[in-house]
């Protein structure tokens, strides 16, 4: 359909994409012969930030908002109007400006990842697994109990925090282990030793076929379930410090959740306590029998 309006186009015009659509949405050309989508509303959102292939511009009058959205290489243009005939299509499914325009932001910012991928090397197996479960318990537990902005805001593990999730004077650690393992690692002391009590979770799992349950797929489905843009802004900047990036070849690896362990972590645990260590020893990992705890057991499959 853009291509198509596109075609008709002369240098520096523009014409509407589709008349029946709730957003005001218009394609132009360049005097550069390089394609725009501009976007009319008078809703105010917050849009994610250019790209060195995607330069997005705001630009406020009598009232009325317009948001630009220029090509800076036109060797992308195929992808490009690829996108947006995307955007338009999913933007579709809302009969209301401001919920179409959220929904027009929330698939922008998944394409402009895509865009922005680097090509570079995708996340290991172990980083895809670890991941995999700290977001699962984000979308299983902490969204659904929450709330979005606070879930997200509460998630610590991208930025290498002592525990996974911290919220309320009140910590999580999520570990992924193979089904049928009965240990678990970990890696230092404070990853459950702490003042405040907290919950150890652990999913027991096993690689299976092609599904839905992949990393691709939870990412996509987080991101439509928080209603905040900004949030879903901040969600994507964590991801990145991990070094994920919304790559379809992470549909590639898919897991089966078999079980799911609760354990309560307080004064009475049976951990590896600072306190109770040398003063010359620096740093201790070991293998943990969570079996062996005292917590909730839920079998599987466990899906999101």
């Amino acid at each position: 359909m853009i291509k198509e309006k596109l075609r008709d186009l002369s240098i520096n015009s523009m014409t509407r994409i589709d008349d029946v659509h709730i957003l005001d949405v218009y394609v132009g050309l360049t005097i550069e012969q390089k394609p725009l989508i501009i976007v009319k509303t008078k809703n105010d959102i917050s849009m994610p930030k250019s790209t060195k292939v995607i330069k997005i511009e705001k630009d406020i009058q009598n009232g009325m908002i317009k948001y630009y959205f220029y090509l800076t290489e036109n060797k992308y243009s195929d992808m490009f109007l690829e996108m947006f005939e995307d955007i338009i299509e999913y933007s579709r499914t809302s009969n209301e400006s401001h919920s179409s325009l959220k929904l027009f932001v929330k698939r922008l910012l998944m394409w402009m990842y895509l865009f922005a991928a680097k090509k570079s090397t995708l996340l290991s197996e172990n980083q895809i697994t670890g991941l995999f479960g700290e977001l699962l318990f984000l979308d299983t537990h902490m969204i659904k109990q929450y709330g979005g902005e606070t879930a997200v805001k509460s998630w610590y593990g991208p930025y290498w925090g002592k525990k996974d999730f911290e919220l309320n004077a009140h910590w999580y650690e999520v570990k992924m282990t193979k089904y049928g393992c009965n240990t678990i690692s970990i890696s230092s002391v404070s990853q459950l030793d702490d003042v405040n009590d907290g919950e150890l979770i652990v999913y027991s799992y096993s690689f299976t076929g092609q599904s839905n349950n992949n990393l691709f797929t939870l990412v996509e489905k987080i991101s439509n379930r928080i209603e905040s843009i900004e949030t879903v802004i901040l969600f994507f900047e964590k991801l990145g410090a991990i070094g994920y990036e919304h790559r379809k070849e992470y549909k590639d690896l898919s897991f089966e959740v078999k079980s799911k362990h609760t354990i309560t972590i307080d004064n009475s645990s049976k951990i590896i306590r600072r306190s109770k260590l040398s003063s010359i020893i620096e740093g201790v990992q070991y293998e943990l029998r969570f079996k062996e705890m005292k917590g909730d057991i839920k079998n599987g499959p466990i899906r999101f």
